[in-house]
C-alpha cells in the first residue's frame, strides 16, 4: 500500500491496523494521526518483546530526549505524543542502577572504491537495486548505501543481495548492462517522483520485493535463478543451465 515512497490515499488502513493490533494500548508512542508524516515515514517501531515487558510492567517506555547522566540516573526531558524531538516538555530525572548506551549502526565508508563510481546523477543510493553501482556489476554495497527503510530487516535481504552478485559474477547473460541499470534507476525516480525524499532514500519492504522480482523477471536468462537467488535452493540446475548456454555462447562468437 506504500510502494512509491510516500503516503497514499489507502495509507490509513495498514497505520490504523498497526494502531489497533500492534500498538494496542501503547498506542500513544506511535506518530500521532495527521502528522502528514505517518507510520511509513516515522515510526518508533520496536519488537514483540520489547512490548511484553512494557505491557507486563517490567519495562516503561518514555518519548522524549536524554539531557544528560546524573550520579543517581538519566536526567530526561519527556514529551508529549506530536511534539518534536528538543521540544518543550517536563524534565525529571530517571534513577536508575545500569544506563547501556547503544549506540547504533555506523554505515560503512565507501571510499576505497574508485571515484568513478560517485559520477551524479547515479551516485549513492542511486544505484542498481540501491548496491549495485551502474558502472561495475562486481560490487555489491550492501549496507553502505542505505539511508531509510521500514521492514527490511537485514537477515532477509542481505542473503538475496548477495546471490544477486553470484548470480551476476557467474552468469554473463544475467548481468545487467550499464544502460539498462541506469535506465532502472530513472525509472524508480519517476515512479516515485511524489516521494517526500530521494527515490531510493527511503524504502519498504513491498517496494524492496518488487524490485527483486521486477528485475528476476525482466531478463528471461536470470528467471533460472529465481529458486537461488530469493530463496538460496537449486544451485546445480542454473550452473548447468549456464554451462550450456556458454558452450553455445562461445560456439556464436
Amino acid at each position: 500500500m506504500n510502494v512509491f515512497g510516500q503516503e497514499t490515499v489507502f495509507s490509513w488502513l495498514p497505520e490504523s491496523l498497526l494502531r489497533i493490533f500492534f500498538y494496542r494500548d501503547l498506542k500513544d508512542i506511535a506518530p500521532p494521526k495527521g502528522s502528514g508524516k505517518g507510520l511509513f515515514t516515522e515510526t518508533p517501531m520496536v519488537n514483540s518483546r520489547v512490548f511484553d515487558l512494557v505491557r507486563s510492567g517490567k519495562a516503561k517506555w518514555l518519548r522524549g530526549d536524554i539531557q544528560t547522566l546524573t550520579e543517581k540516573g538519566v536526567k530526561f526531558n519527556i514529551r508529549a505524543q506530536g511534539v518534536p524531538k528538543g521540544g518543550p516538555g517536563h524534565e525529571k530525572i530517571i534513577e536508575c542502577d545500569i544506563c547501556i548506551m547503544a549506540t547504533g549502526y555506523q554505515r560503512p565508508s565507501l571510499s576505497f572504491l574508485p571515484d568513478k563510481l560517485f559520477e551524479e546523477p547515479y551516485g549513492p543510493p542511486n544505484w542498481y537495486l540501491q548496491v549495485f553501482p551502474p558502472s561495475d556489476t562486481t560490487i555489491c554495497a550492501n549496507n553502505c548505501t542505505y539511508v531509510d527503510a521500514i521492514g527490511t530487516v537485514g537477515n532477509w535481504h542481505i542473503g538475496i543481495y548477495t546471490r544477486f552478485l553470484l548470480m551476476f559474477l557467474v552468469d554473463p547473460l544475467a548481468r545487467p548492462h550499464e544502460r539498462w541499470m541506469k535506465r532502472w534507476i530513472d525509472m524508480t525516480r519517476i515512479l516515485k517522483r511524489a516521494s517526500p525524499v530521494g527515490a531510493l532514500d527511503f524504502f519498504t519492504y513491498g517496494e524492496l520485493l518488487y524490485w527483486f522480482v521486477f528485475v528476476l523477471l525482466i531478463n528471461p536468462f536470470r528467471i533460472k535463478w529465481i529458486p537461488f537467488v530469493l530463496f538460496g535452493v537449486g544451485t546445480a540446475l542454473p550452473l548447468s543451465v549456464v554451462r550450456k548456454e556458454n558452450k553455445l555462447r562461445n560456439g556464436i562468437l
